[in-house]
């Protein structure tokens, strides 16, 4: 996009803060990143499992996905 010249021109999302996406951001070539937290995910399906396991309905202990919208300003 840079190489091009249009890191201004294209809104550009990505997904996952990485120190990639991080510096793209900074420098304006990102215009927001999308990220969900690796370790919820794990403990829905290692619930999900458990669930399935004990006969129990597979959505008990189950959380919502949750997203965060990353932007320059919100940076962590």
């Amino acid at each position: 996009m840079s190489r091009e010249g249009k890191e201004h021109k294209v809104v550009f999302i990505g997904h996952g803060l990485t120190p990639d996406t991080r510096a793209m951001l900074i420098d304006g070539t990102m215009d927001a990143v999308i990220t969900q937290s690796p370790q919820s995910a794990i403990m829905n399906c290692v619930r999900i499992f458990a669930n399935l396991r004990e006969k129990r309905d597979l959505s008990a202990g189950v959380e919502a996905s949750r997203s965060q919208v990353i932007f320059r300003e919100n940076l962590p």
